[in-house]
Order: C-alpha cells, then structure tokens, then sequence
C-alpha cells in the first residue's frame, strides 16, 4: 500500500522529523510505501521537507492548495492521488485533514490522521480557529485518529472524537546516531560565539507563543554576569522573529543570546549545546525533546502536556514552572555550575528515551492502524 503523508510545512519541525522518521521506519520494513506530499500555496513554491524527503530518497509531491483555489484543487488532487496508486491518505494538521477530506470526497479513499498539536491562543487569527473547529467534526467520522500524547487523546474525546477510535502512538526518533567529532563541535561552538569556557544553552522550534522563547530569551539575557559565561542560541522561524529579535536589539543581549533562523543542522547543534531548554507553555510529545534527550543532553523544560510522561525533575531533567523566568534562569545556572549532576541528568535521558521511544516502535504501532485501514 502507498501511504501519503499529507501535511502543510513551514520547516523541518516536530510534525515533519515524525513524517520523515515514520517515513525510514515503513521503508525499512517494506510492508507500506511512504509518499510525503507537501501542500503548498502555489507551483514552485519551495518547501524544506520536500527537499529533504527527495534528498533522502523517498517520493514526494508537491500538492497544490491555493486560498481560494479548493474547487481546483482537490479534483486536482484526486486524479494525482490515482495516478500515484495511493491506497490511504495519513493526514498531519488541520490543513491537511480538510483538504483529504475534501479529496476523498471526490475520490473514495481510506484515510487517518494523526493530531500533534494546536496551540489556540487570545490571538490567533479566525480562520485558524474555523479550520481546527472543521479538524475536530470531520475527526468525528474517522476510523481511527491518532493522538501523540494521552493529553492530546483527552481533547479530542471532549471535542466529540468516540475515544474508541483514538490511539496514542508516541513520537519515535532513530537511535544510535553518533555524536560529532571533537573538532567539528569546536568549530560550531564558535561558530554561534560560544567561546571557550562558554555555557551554550540550545532551544529549537518554530518562534511562537506557545514555544514562550521569550522567557528564555529573559533568563539568559538577565543572567548575573559572575561565573561561566552564558550564551543561548535558538534555532527556527516563525511568526515572533521581529518581535524576539527586536528585544534583544533593544535590551541589548546580542552578545549572550542569538536567533540563528531556520537550521538544516539540528542534530549538530544538539552535539554542539551543554543544555537543552524548552520552556514550551503547551506541548504533546516534542520530537525535539526526544532528539535532546537521545543525544545526552540535560534538560530544563516545563511539566507541560506528555512532557512529565518523560522527564521526572531531578532524575533525567530539571523541570520549572511555565512561565517563570526566575525558575528557568536558576535552573539553567544550576546545571552550569554543577557539571557533575548536568551529566547524570544526560545519561538518565538518554537512557530512557531509548528505552521508549523508538522509530521502529513507532512504526510498529502506526503498522496497526495501516492493517486495519486496508481490511
């Protein structure tokens, strides 16, 4: 059976490194084939998981979905999805689901999905607040939805999903990738001017509300002077860069913090960083904080969604209250100046997240709800 993964992409973030793990795993197997198809808003528009699922070898498509353009372009979409053999479409995000949905309606097919995350704030636009209402009531006609954590699992039943047909499946992540040479980390510690001697804290995600890099950005950028030099670089996009860059403009912190935009390098940067921080205001299961945790780093973040389901504070992180910058910067310096409980929080993390938290095991479980869509 070919698989498409459908999903709408701003980078390679926790929804996309899913797609793509889950991705490996299938073709490893050999029992599905994935396709990662990438909506995009007009032809040529260029799209990062796109790029990386080609370079990587998988097939992949570019699925056409103009504002206004739905009348064209889901009848577009089936008779692509035909010519492609796709026996099941595996949506990842509202966009995604309305859009197959509108597909299959034209052209009967099997489909799932699979729920990440959505952060509804004070201010998020309208249109996004209509499209995850519409995500929710076609949720309701599914087989089978997929949940990334129990909290998750618990809002789609309050929103009327039957929660006989939700699954949790964690987020997997492949294990066993090598740690970078001593040389190569070196050069990328100066590269992000983290010189010799320098605490590097490292945070990855889009920049947005829900992320709260704001806090962190606060809690280095604040952080007495006295002791080990402290540096916080943060790695992704989104729509709070001018609004974080222009603090740190007008507060002066461009010597101890950095926004380094979208980063193709993200497992280097792990091997390069002495802390992960994620001081996220609302999660699922980040992929990120598994990739963090398998490469050995101590983590600081907050007890927010699945995150407690894997991080216990004191043994194999330190976790701090959302929100509280005071919290987050003493928690940051502790691990600072207390190297030796910084390497037993990294090596409890690693430990467990390889133990639970597998791209095979993943798979495996995804493998189910496969079967029981080709029956």
């Amino acid at each position: 059976m070919r698989v498409l993964h459908l999903l709408e992409s701003g980078g390679l973030y926790g929804a996309e490194r899913v797609v793509l793990n889950l991705s490996e795993a299938m073709r490893a197997a050999g029992a599905f084939e994935p396709v990662v198809g990438c909506i995009v808003q007009r032809p040529g528009e260029p799209c990062a998981l796109y790029d990386e699922a080609v370079r990587r070898g998988f097939a992949a498509e570019k699925v056409l979905l103009r504002n206004l353009g739905l009348a064209l372009d889901a009848p577009a979409a089936a008779r692509r999805w035909a010519r492609l053999g796709i026996g099941l479409v595996h949506s990842h995000g509202y966009k995604a689901t309305v859009f197959g949905s509108a597909v299959r309606a034209l052209r009967p097919l099997p489909m799932t999905a699979t729920c990440h995350l959505w952060f509804i704030g004070p201010r998020t636009p309208l249109k996004m607040r209509a499209m995850v209402a519409a995500e929710l009531r076609l949720y309701r006609r599914f087989r089978t939805v997929v949940a990334v954590s129990g909290e998750i699992r618990d809002v789609l039943v309050r929103a009327g999903v039957s929660a006989d047909r939700v699954r949790v499946i964690a987020n997997g992540i492949p294990l066993g990738a090598p740690a970078p040479a001593a040389a190569d980390r070196e050069a990328l510690r100066a590269a992000l001017g983290a010189g010799p001697g320098t605490f590097l804290v490292l945070n990855a995600g889009r920049l947005t509300a829900q992320k709260d890099q704001a806090s962190l950005l606060r809690a280095v950028g604040d952080a007495p002077l006295d002791g080990r030099p402290l540096r916080c670089v943060v790695a992704g996009e989104g729509e709070l860069r001018e609004v974080l860059g222009g603090e740190i403009e007008g507060r002066g912190w461009s010597g101890r913090v950095a926004l380094l935009g979208f980063r193709d390098d993200v497992q280097a940067l792990l091997g390069a960083a002495d802390v992960f921080a994620l001081p996220s205001l609302d999660e699922g299961m980040p992929m990120i904080l598994l990739e963090a945790a398998a490469a050995g780093l101590p983590i600081v973040a907050t007890p927010v969604g699945d995150i407690p389901t894997l991080l216990r504070h004191g043994h194999n992180a330190l976790l701090v209250p959302a929100g509280d910058v005071t919290a987050l910067r003493e928690a940051l310096l502790r691990l600072r100046d207390e190297p030796g409980l910084a390497a037993r929080l990294g090596d409890a993390a690693r430990h467990d997240v390889c133990d639970r938290h597998s791209s095979e095991a993943m798979y495996e479980r995804y493998a189910e709800v496969y079967r029981a869509h080709a029956r």
